[in-house]
């Protein structure tokens, strides 16, 4: 599946790195002070047996949900498990590009899912979390493919907003326009289905045509409540997985 880039503001808000919480949230979270050392990058370093102690077993095909990639913690096992050939470095920008983290993207070779894995931010080592996206994008901002990436919870990429209001017991939300930095971020509401899930929830629109566009778009607040909003063409764009998981 191909698409031209729509334009730069949308392109702007189709891949940044919200993480599916309200604004409030991810200004407090990456409100630090940049002090990433590019030079601490240890992509392809030194295997040890204590680094991948709890992968060596795995084989093709383990990781069967979108948490299970958790079980690879460090990049040193991430590059133990795939090899650098299913691999690639790079910079990712949060909180309006004021602060940047390494990552690696994965190209799993079994499924050809592709996953983000973010360091943290102080040893370019450690996993913080994981992304994965419903678009695919190429070096020339288009997207190629769309990917099905499901949680154990029952969430994914691909979900339409109806279909997500129904997963989460049909239980109103608040979330964020489309078409900028923090686009599609979710109020989650303790108690809830989606506050339980153990991954955050990031919407998008599948695509910008149709006369009442206009008014999805920017900073405003929307609500499953608001009428005619599960005609819209919402879907859940990004999962992100916070922490690590034992298989």
């Amino acid at each position: 599946m191909k698409t031209q880039l729509l334009s730069a503001i949308i392109l702007l808000g189709l891949i940044s790195c919200g993480e599916g919480k309200n604004v409030e949230d991810i200004e407090k979270e990456f409100k630090v002070e940049n002090t990433v050392n590019e030079n601490n990058i240890s992509t392809n370093s030194e295997q040890t047996t204590e680094d991948l102690g709890k992968v060596i077993n795995y084989e093709a095909g383990t990781f069967e949900f979108f948490e299970d990639y958790g079980a690879l913690s460090t990049k040193t096992a991430l590059y133990g498990m795939f090899g650098k050939e299913n691999l690639v470095d790079g910079i990712s920008y949060y909180a309006e590009g004021t602060v940047e983290f390494q990552h690696t993207i994965l190209t799993d070779p079994v499924n050809g899912n592709v996953y983000k894995y973010v360091w943290n931010e102080s040893d370019n080592e450690t996993l913080n979390f994981i992304e994965a996206n419903l678009f695919i994008w190429d070096e020339n901002y288009e997207i190629t493919d769309v990917q099905l990436i499901q949680s154990r919870s029952g969430v994914y990429t691909g979900m339409t907003l109806q279909e997500l209001y129904e997963w989460n017991n049909s239980q109103d939300f608040t979330f964020y326009g489309f078409g900028w930095d923090y686009e599609g971020n979710i109020a989650v509401e303790k108690g809830s289905v989606m506050a339980s899930s153990g991954v955050d929830i990031k919407l998008a629109l599948e695509n910008y045509s149709g006369e009442n566009i206009n008014s999805l778009l920017g900073d405003v607040e929307l609500s499953t409540k608001d009428e005619g909003i599960f005609d819209a063409p919402i879907v859940v764009d990004q999962l992100s997985y916070y922490g690590t998981i034992e298989l």
